[in-house]
């Protein structure tokens, strides 16, 4: 495998996990992060292999600290979400279903997997999601819409010099 193609690949397997994250399945979660383990071993290697300034090591070094960055990113951004969201969430709507919850006897909830109390909990759920739908969304925006601009601003840095076979200025960079 050519260098450049090498380069090409990390980037599209990094591609690949975003991809997968997105999927509202578990399976794709967990290929997903074993996608992203495989991209950091990856981009460990092939940053050894020579200085930051050569073609290969400055995109591997420029990948693996998009990766870091969105990481903290994505904690700060999840967080920020949270406290906005948090104290301003409408829980009227959920009580009803909270007193049939709270009426059930101890030893059913201390057995109740979420098959035991979905039940219970869904008849409220219309009401509840109708009542902090504007919330909802723009805890959704704070929590991923600073990650998505930051990783799509790193590739579209990146793949470009990567598909020319240029060395990335700065790779260590997180901005």
């Amino acid at each position: 495998m050519t260098d450049h193609q090498k380069i090409i690949t990390l980037y599209a397997a990094f591609a690949a996990t975003i991809i997968l994250t997105c999927l509202p399945h578990v399976w794709a979660a967990g290929l997903s992060l074993v996608t992203l383990l495989g991209v950091m071993i990856y981009g460990y290697r092939l940053k050894k292999q020579g200085s930051l300034s050569d073609f290969v090591p400055s995109h591997a070094a420029f990948i693996i600290g998009t990766i870091w960055a969105s990481g903290i990113l994505s904690v700060i951004s999840m967080s920020a979400a949270s406290f906005y969201m948090l104290p301003a969430i409408d829980h009227a709507p959920f009580e009803p279903c909270t007193q049939t919850i709270a009426n059930q006897s101890i030893e059913f909830l201390e057995k109740a997997g979420f098959d035991d109390i979905w039940p219970l909990a869904q008849p409220c759920m219309d009401a509840f999601i109708a009542a902090n739908m504007p919330l909802l969304i723009n805890s959704a925006l704070i929590a991923i819409l600073p990650l998505a601009l930051y990783i799509l601003w790193r590739l579209g840095r990146g793949l470009p010099r990567a598909f020319k076979s240029q060395a990335m200025p700065k790779p260590d960079s997180w901005l």
